[in-house]
């Protein structure tokens, strides 16, 4: 995992910061070894002069027109405020503040200049490990919600600077505050959520999870940076912090909270970057009195007066940074415990509920104490038993107090099980949430549950008594039918091979698999849909038969339910606006029923009479026509030819979208970075960012393009229901195989009256399009290159 980390912002607007040296020693007790500063002063330089902390400068806004118009003048700039400085490890300089969201056009459009001048200068001075970047505000990007479909909102601008960046090697500093998101949601994201304690938010576009609104937000800005071509560039956290006073929900509980979990969290990564730890500057080391009125004055850890901690962080040695709880030790409202692979939190929430998450899926197991109390708090106590209090009452306990066998440990493992362990390592207390399979003697209790290993699919012994397969995103795809019979039920694999579901001391269903004589029998729920049953022999005994890509009679796909193909290609989704859509990763929409917009709350089901209806305000608003039709039971697969198709009970194809892969169809647009892949995945017809429509072979390069690199932004081609494929700029026509107005070549596609026009991406190297009559009318001509 690439390294997280935790420094802090050390501004300096205050009549009564410390002196520097004691500052600088403040942040050696506390272990930080990143700050970042504003600006340049002296006496702040020469105090953290060999002290190992490594120093982020900056160059105020002001200064970026006057001091870096030149070369010349930014080694002037170089010579006053770093050379002097050698012993103090200064790593980097911000070329000004949030400039992009700024009102001045001549301070963006001198912004890359500027710097590209302060890193020719730093070169000069024998200076070239320093790094130059600039800090932006969040509000660069736009379509922040789903975090993949964030954009930057001045991709002309953008473009060059991130590319340059990537060059020199330079991070992308974003100042990030979930406060303001959450304050200003009108009552739409939890205040859990935003101190990044709790939540489950998913991202309709590819059913990633999101447990934090920090997460959510970070993968927007790396969404934006992907669509750019810059998937690889490394996001830090210039500024966020949590206010104390002056404002909604500031007082020092929740900004602790949320810098904790903030600190908590640097060492894990997000949805879409996993594997990368967060680096981050808390805003700030202290309160600054000469800021303006209000929330800006407010945002420190320490008050300057008496440099006195105004709450409590702990930022690199605190129990809650190790993935074990021992005796006497206490998890507090917001604190939690981590598996050493940061996929599961164990955490004590400010609702009173102790719970085990998964990143990425959600809850896998709670003390059922939400609401219970306040002010809560977990302990494992001196007897060994673990204990929720709230409000002086115990809420929860395991126990085990009392047990007499010595010593007791919790350890959030990274199967995905937490384990109390006694001194002889015996495992006394589980949530019993640890990977994909059942083994004999294995109890699932009331909402516990196990997940495939693609955390695709969940199968859970509800509250209800009810153990049901479900799948993200869909739904169930089959149950015990048990619901209701009973309370206190739960699911036993037993020695006998048996899988049972008992409720009141009575058996409500079991699998009947008891009695073979075949050796030890398992469950596996497994990452192709099905959870099946196999004996010592690896043979299947019993099993779901819910194998994935397929929706069933009687499913129903709610508002952001969706199904993918086998492959992840392909994705059935209907969507909140009433839409149901196929799209093609990379690419886009396929195919649609057409209802966007039509109505509220819908969903699509595939009724017991074999028709796919859409619904919405209790009325059809579209239907597959394949009801009445007497041939047995129907079946949709989305299929890894991009095709989705509904079967009859005698597998004969009676609907479909008609959208098999590696073509592009009339109304089909690429828009920038999108493509179409070959069947073989060799070749790919790409829509790119900077204007040009090309074709690529894998571990060859470009065999084709319409040369129209440049040329403009916010370019897309569309195959034309006219039958020309054109290319857009900005709204202005750049290249056509046959341009209507002004034909400088032609291939003749538009106008034709042969029927409907379409583009096949052949795995032969040739992107060809044919008309209805399949002659083709016109192609790259790349085939064997």
């Amino acid at each position: 995992m690439a390294g997280g980390w935790t420094g802090i912002c050390f501004g300096e607007e205050g009549s009564n910061i410390p002196s520097r040296i004691q500052v600088v020693r403040k942040f050696r007790d506390l272990g930080i070894t990143r700050v970042r500063l504003y600006h340049t002063y002296q006496g702040t330089l020469q105090a953290f002069s060999n002290s190992g902390i490594q120093l982020t400068v900056g160059i105020t806004n002001a200064d970026i027109l006057r001091a870096l118009s030149s070369v010349n003048s930014a080694k002037r700039w170089v010579d006053r405020n770093i050379v002097p400085y050698g012993s103090s490890n200064i790593v980097a300089v911000t070329v000004g503040t949030e400039v992009f969201t700024s009102p001045a056009d001549n301070l963006k459009n001198a912004l890359l200049p500027s710097m590209k001048n302060l890193r020719e200068a730093l070169n000069l001075a024998a200076k070239s490990g320093i790094k130059v970047t600039t800090a932006h505000s969040f509000d660069v990007v736009t379509n922040i919600f789903p975090p993949s479909s964030g954009q930057f909102a001045d991709t002309g601008r953008m473009q060059p600077l991130v590319n340059w960046l990537a060059r020199v090697g330079s991070d992308f500093i974003c100042n990030i505050y979930p406060y303001f998101t959450y304050i200003n949601s009108n009552g739409q994201i939890t205040l859990q959520y935003g101190r990044l304690e709790s939540g489950s938010v998913i991202d309709s576009n590819n059913g990633k999870i999101y447990t934090n609104l920090l997460a959510q937000q970070l993968d927007a800005v790396y969404a934006a940076l992907g669509r750019l071509g810059q998937e690889e560039m490394r996001v830090v956290l210039g500024e966020i912090g949590w206010p104390t006073s002056g404002g909604t929900a500031t007082d020092t509980n929740n900004a602790r909270i949320h810098n904790q979990n903030l600190v908590n969290l640097s060492r894990g990564g997000t949805p879409l970057k996993p594997n990368w730890g967060i680096q981050t500057y808390i805003l700030a080391m202290f309160d600054e009195n000469q800021k303006a009125a209000g929330l800006q004055k407010s945002w420190g850890l320490y008050n300057p007066r008496n440099f006195q901690a105004k709450y409590t962080i702990n930022f690199g040695n605190s129990p809650t940074l190790s993935n074990r709880i021992t005796q006497g030790m206490r998890l507090s409202s917001g604190q939690f415990v981590m598996s050493q692979n940061r996929v599961y939190r164990f955490i004590m929430q400010a609702d009173c509920n102790l719970v085990l998450y998964q990143t990425g899926v959600g809850p896998l197991w709670d003390s059922n104490t939400i609401g219970s109390a306040s002010d809560c708090y977990m302990e494992l106590q001196s007897d060994g038993d673990a204990v929720v209090y709230g409000g002086g009452v115990a809420r929860w306990a395991s126990g085990t107090g009392g047990r007499n066998d010595g010593a007791h440990r919790i350890d959030v493992q990274d199967d995905g099980s937490t384990v109390m362990y006694n001194e002889a390592n015996q495992a006394i207390w589980a949530t019993n949430t640890a990977g994909s399979r059942i083994t004999q003697g294995t109890r699932l209790s009331s909402g516990q549950f196990v997940m495939s290993k693609n955390q695709v699919y969940k199968l859970i012994m509800q509250a209800d008594c009810n153990l049901v397969l479900y799948q993200t995103n869909v739904g169930h795809l089959w149950a015990s039918r048990t619901e209701g019979m009973a309370s206190d039920g739960y699911m036993e694999l037993q020695s006998d091979g048996n899988a049972v579901v008992f409720g009141g001391g009575v058996v409500l269903w079991s699998s009947d698999t008891l009695g073979r004589n075949d050796g030890a029998h398992r469950i596996d729920v497994q990452d192709d849909g099905n959870t099946v049953m196999y004996n010592e022999a690896n043979q299947a005994i019993w099993a779901t038969n819910t194998a994935g890509s397929r929706i069933t009679q009687g499913m129903r796909l709610s508002s952001g339910q969706f199904v993918d193909s086998k492959n992840r290609v392909y994705r059935f989704i209907m969507q909140a606006d009433c839409n149901l859509v196929l799209y093609q990763t990379g690419v886009g929409p396929l195919w649609d029923s057409n209802t966007i917009g039509s109505a509220s709350d819908c969903y699509m089901e595939l009724q017991s009479d074999g028709d796919a209806v859409v619904y919405g305000g209790g009325v059809a608003r579209w239907a597959s026509n394949t009801c009445g039709r007497n041939d047995g039971a129907h079946h949709i697969d989305v299929q890894d030819d991009g095709n989705t198709v509904m079967y009859n009970e005698a597998n004969e194809a009676i609907w479909a979208t008609n959208t098999s892969s590696g073509r592009i169809t009339q109304g089909m647009r690429l828009s920038s970075g999108q493509f179409v892949e070959s069947r073989n995945r060799v070749y790919r017809f790409i829509m790119q960012a900077d204007c040009n429509l090309v074709l690529y072979q894998t571990g060859v390069g470009r065999l084709w393009a319409s040369n129209t690199a440049g040329s403009g932004s916010d370019g897309h081609m569309e195959l034309q229901h006219d039958g020309n494929a054109v290319v857009y700029v900005g709204g202005v026509e750049r290249w056509a195989l046959q341009a209507p107005r002004d034909a400088r070549w032609a291939s003749n596609t538009w106008a034709r009256n042969d029927g409907a026009h379409r583009i096949d991406i052949q795995d032969d190297g040739n992107v060809v399009m044919y008309n209805a009559a399949n002659e083709t009318i016109w192609a790259t001509n790349t085939a064997g290159r």
